[in-house]
């Protein structure tokens, strides 16, 4: 961590120095490189300036010279005898005087008498190659004329201009006339001023030409002079001009270069860079970088477009070159930047050295706190920051002592009621484990959970809960023996660990515990009665790991509640009943998914036949099983309240009613079903529009619809239960309270409640005949449902004496097997049309 840090201050120092300098150094090379292109190019227009006054001082020469030479007399009486031997000599002479490298004489028929150096003396009497410089309306520049006089000269001859004869390929590659040629017409127009000017080739070279016409005292041909265009040419030009120059000829699909100063290698790179199509038609002011090997130019390009040539001149400056002096700047640079770089870094090493060394104690010290040592004092004697960092890093590795202390108490410990938790479940479970093994002993595991505990969160608050949750506790401490092990899971489960000799012994535990948590809880003056259930399995009979001891006592905790006792000791096959339980949950999800479910109709009957009413009927919804054949419904709809699945199921039943009224109602049957809803379907607030929208999706009223809920189910969340009721009878649905008199309601909240009707629970009904308690509980609950204003309704009516006592009760209605099972849809269709106005001889 110390190196690291150090490194980090190193950094810190070389990047500042580092960025600084490469800026600088950047900074130079780039203000460097941009005066020196900037000269560069000033020098490369410079340049082309001289070029182009060199040429045209050539130019000029050439003019003045072939002025004088075609108004020599000597030469024009040569001419007019054509005296060749006298023609050869004066030409040879005239030319030599001027250093032109071409001379010749040309007559009226565009033929050439005579020519010096050409390299070909046979080419007397051949057509003159460059016949649109004896056009008088051809363009071209006249040496020593300015455009604008060019332009005049061109008008006064172009005026009576006769249509120009055809030259044939013949004449212009020269071959000899085999008869005599014609007189070109445009000859008429030719003048003493006339002069022509311009670049030709010739046996691959290229010429600056300046042609006059020879006048004795009438026009009698044309005489020229050129100079070469060479190396020579190009190096003289880079004398005066100190440019790079390079002539081609030709287009850009057909390059030929003609004279260069560049040496071999970038000759021919240029020529290829200008085949592949390098920018040699663009303006002449345009300039170009360049890359030739190693050497970079800036260039421009002339061009001169004249009679049968397209000559371009490539003037190119030297950047690589122009840099050069200053390549010792660069090295100075560059020195000055490593000496930075090294001066850095031992400044840096120095400053880091006093920097880091406490660091590295406080590093030090942070490396034992991280690794849970806390008794080490750091000693650190400074006055600044740093010894107030290790002073606060003392202070502070002693909280986290404490604290640590204090997290690993609350990790392992309830907080509420400072048992052990789940975490120290596990390793107390552990350690039982191994001990029974090792010493071939036993122990239980008790769990045990508080009956209705969350009707005293609701109704007393959590504040009476949680001192309920700390005195059993108390209580459950108190009983245990000092080696066993008391533990709060969550919620209102506890589990305790307690080594035992056999079955009997464990039941006395259980006793004990039982006897104390149900004694009354008196708090803050409140009377409270407590109801445990408790389920025990013991290893290893039961199981031999945690999970399995675990699982089986929760097993048996809820076998308990299942059959409404206090206590359970896990027997053989209840896991698999479990297991059943669990495959039955899975099975269900895909029955409800997969419409494996069926809904049988069981009659209401009135007691009073003339009362006009639709027919009633209770949807009873039957689960076949491919497996397991006919699965109770009060089994099934338990899981699924269980699993959670209870919602789906419900939406399932409601939907195949709504389509089985629908189906009625197309057969001329109107009629009444109710359905029963689950104590969890009164907790979703969604629940009334979900039945309004089925209802009107399928065109039905309110009165085709009852629902059913059971007294029970109106007890768990009283509040919420109500809240639902309200909107279901606001929708204007027949509201019931199912198998009344099971549960615990009281008659405030029954009054409190929106229903229509009480149905009598069978358990009061099927044998009231034979018992009169049973009598006299039917006869009250119906004076007390008709003082209400409610109908009742009697289930579990099998015999005609109950029927016959429940009409001298003046109850509203009777169901039950007297009158018909629950049967499948087109059987409770034909029964309904039946209409029987009597049941079983008895009106």
């Amino acid at each position: 961590m110390g190196r690291s840090y150090r490194h980090r201050v190193l950094l810190v120092f070389l990047s500042i120095i580092v960025i600084a300098q490469i800026s600088i150094f950047v900074a130079v090379l780039e203000t460097t490189r941009e005066n020196v292109m900037q000269s560069a190019a000033q020098e490369l227009q410079l340049g082309q300036r001289v070029f182009s006054r060199l040429l045209q001082s050539r130019g000029e020469r050439l003019a003045a010279s072939v002025n004088v030479l075609s108004q020599d007399d000597s030469f024009k009486k040569a001419v007019a005898v054509n005296d060749g031997a006298t023609l050869d000599s004066l030409l040879a002479n005239h030319g030599a005087r001027v250093n032109a490298d071409l001379t010749m004489l040309i007559d009226r028929q565009n033929r050439t008498i005579a020519t010096i150096g050409t390299g070909d003396e046979a080419r007397k009497s051949f057509i003159f190659p460059f016949t649109g410089l004896l056009d008088p309306t051809a363009e071209k520049t006249p040496a020593g004329k300015t455009d604008t006089e060019v332009a005049a000269t061109k008008q006064s001859v172009a005026e009576p201009l006769a249509e120009e004869p055809t030259i044939t390929e013949q004449t212009i590659t020269g071959e000899a006339a085999e008869t005599e040629a014609p007189e070109p017409a445009y000859n008429q127009y030719v003048s003493e001023e006339l002069m022509a000017s311009s670049y030709v080739t010739l046996d691959e070279h290229a010429y600056q030409v300046t042609l006059s016409p020879i006048f004795s005292p009438k026009w009698i041909g044309w005489v020229s002079l050129g100079f070469e265009i060479d190396d020579a040419l190009a190096r003289d030009i880079r004398s005066l001009t100190s440019l790079e120059v390079t002539f081609f000829k030709g287009d850009s699909a057909n390059l030929e270069l003609v004279a260069s100063t560049l040496p071999e290698e970038a000759r021919t790179q240029l020529r290829q860079t200008a085949r592949a199509g390098w920018k040699t038609d663009g303006p002449a002011s345009a300039i170009w970088q360049v890359l030739l090997g190693d050497e970079e130019y800036i260039t421009t390009v002339k061009s001169f477009s004249r009679t049968n040539i397209d000559l371009k001149a490539v003037l190119q400056t030297s950047v690589t070159s122009a840099m050069a002096p200053y390549n010792e700047l660069k090295f100075q640079l560059f020195t000055i930047f490593l000496v930075t770089i090294v001066s850095s870094v031992l400044l840096a090493i120095a400053l880091s050295r006093g920097i880091t060394q406490p660091v590295q104690i406080l590093v030090n010290a942070a490396r034992r706190i991280q690794q849970g040592h806390y008794d080490e004092a750091i000693r650190l004697d400074r006055k600044d920051d740093l010894g107030e960092l290790a002073k606060t890093l003392n202070g502070m590795q002693d909280g986290i002592a404490e604290r640590e202390d204090r997290i690993l108490y609350q990790s392992s410990h309830d907080a509420l009621t400072g048992l052990p938790n789940r975490a120290a479940v596990d390793r107390q479970l552990t350690k039982a484990i191994e001990h029974a093994s090792a010493t071939d002993t036993s122990f239980a595991v008790l769990l045990m959970d508080l009956n209705r505990f969350k009707e005293i969160n609701d109704t007393l608050g959590h504040q009476i809960g949680d001192q309920v949750l700390i005195e059993t506790a108390r209580r459950l401490t108190y009983c245990s023996r000092e080696k066993d092990t008391v533990a709060r899971l969550g919620g209102d489960e506890f589990l305790l660990i307690a080594e035992i000799e056999d079955t009997e012994a464990a039941k006395v535990i259980i006793r004990r515990f039982q006897e104390e948590l149900e004694k009354p809880f008196i708090i803050d003056d409140i009377n409270i009665h407590m109801e445990v259930c408790l389920g025990m399995s013991i290893y290893d009979e039961h199981g031999k790991n945690i999970e399995d001891l675990l699982r089986r006592a929760d097993i048996a905790m809820y076998d308990a509640k299942d059959a409404l006792s206090r206590w359970a000791i896990y027997q053989s096959g209840q896991e698999e009943e479990h297991l059943r339980k669990l495959a039955l949950v899975n099975d269900l999800h895909q029955a409800i998914r997969e419409d494996h479910l069926f809904v049988h109709y069981q009659p209401k009957l009135l007691f009073d036949s003339t009362e006009e009413t639709l027919p009633r009927v209770e949807a009873l919804v039957r689960w076949q099983h491919p497996e397991r054949g006919m699965i109770p419904p009060d089994e099934f709809i338990a899981l699924a309240e269980k699993a959670g699945n209870i919602r789906p199921l419900t939406e399932w039943v409601l939907r195949e009613v709504v389509e089985q009224i629908v189906s009625w109602k197309s057969q001329g049957l109107e009629v009444n079903v109710a359905v029963n809803l689950s104590a969890l379907d009164l907790m979703d607030a969604d629940l009334p529009e979900t039945i309004e929208a089925l209802l009107a999706s399928r065109g039905l009223t309110s009165e085709n619809l009852t629902i059913e809920i059971t007294e029970s189910a109106i007890m768990m969340d009283a509040r919420q239960a109500g809240f639902v009721l309200q909107k279901l009878k606001d929708l204007g649905l027949r509201l019931a309270i199912d198998d009344f008199g099971t549960g615990h309601a009281s008659l405030a909240q029954l009054k409190r409640l929106p229903v229509d009707e009480l149905k009598i629970d069978k358990s009061f009904v099927t044998n009231m005949s034979d018992n009169p308690d049973d009598q006299i509980i039917v006869r009250s609950t119906i004076e007390l449902g008709h003082n209400m204003g409610l109908e009742v309704i009697a289930e579990g009516v099998e015999t005609m004496q109950c029927w016959s006592l429940l009409k001298s009760y003046q109850c509203n209605m009777a169901q039950g097997f007297l009158f018909s099972k629950p049967l499948p849809p087109d059987e409770i269709f034909a029964w309904l049309n039946e209409q029987p106005e009597t049941v079983g001889g008895v009106a």
